[in-house]
């Protein structure tokens, strides 16, 4: 089980008291839908809570973090975003969690290795932004993703994700969905 909070202060009187939030969307290639754009603004807190849980094969987690801006011009917005997520390991494995971070995923059995498939993970992420408050429009990001993790050995990885997004942009665009198939070849050494 882990647990987390975290608080940071940012004073703009420095940057010439200006400032922005936006978000890519699930798929990292995409541009910023959403996007406050940059406005006046004295300082603002940013708060986070995050938890995780790992029970076996299944592990949950989710985040979520809002900042509160002191920008009289734009009329003091709270802007905010979360995001919660499962997996599991069809074949047994778990995800390490050792001193505040996840690490690597061990599998049991390595892909051509005395028969192995590899480790095969689910999993299934929902995440949520909305930049849109008081004189603010930044716009609203939904997404749902949908993931197929095969991990060869405790090295090589495939990940497969389906990504649906749902966009209405700043000033009301609606950019409706966004629908991405993307896959990743990764080696760790």
């Amino acid at each position: 089980m882990h647990l987390g909070l975290g608080y940071s202060y940012v004073s703009l009187k420095d940057s010439l008291g200006m400032v922005r939030f936006h978000s890519l969307p699930e798929v990292h290639l995409a541009s910023s839908y959403v996007d406050t754009g940059n406005f006046v603004a004295n300082s603002y807190n940013l708060f986070g809570f995050e938890a995780a849980a790992v029970f076996n094969s299944l592990s949950v987690q989710g985040e979520y973090m809002f900042a509160d801006v002191d920008s009289a011009a734009s009329g003091d917005p709270t802007l905010h975003g979360y995001y919660v997520e499962a997996s599991y390991y069809l074949t047994g494995e778990n995800r390490n969690y050792k001193e505040g971070a996840f690490g690597r995923t061990k599998v049991r059995k390595n892909f051509l290795k005395n028969d192995g498939l590899g480790a095969w993970q689910l999993a299934l992420r929902y995440s949520s932004i909305d930049l849109n408050d008081a004189g603010v429009t930044g716009g609203e990001e939904n997404n749902i993703t949908v993931g197929l993790n095969w991990h060869l050995n405790n090295n090589t990885r495939v990940m497969f994700n389906y990504v649906n997004t749902d966009i209405e942009g700043g000033a009301g665009q609606d950019f409706g969905n966004l629908e991405v198939f993307q896959a990743r070849f990764q080696v760790v050494f």
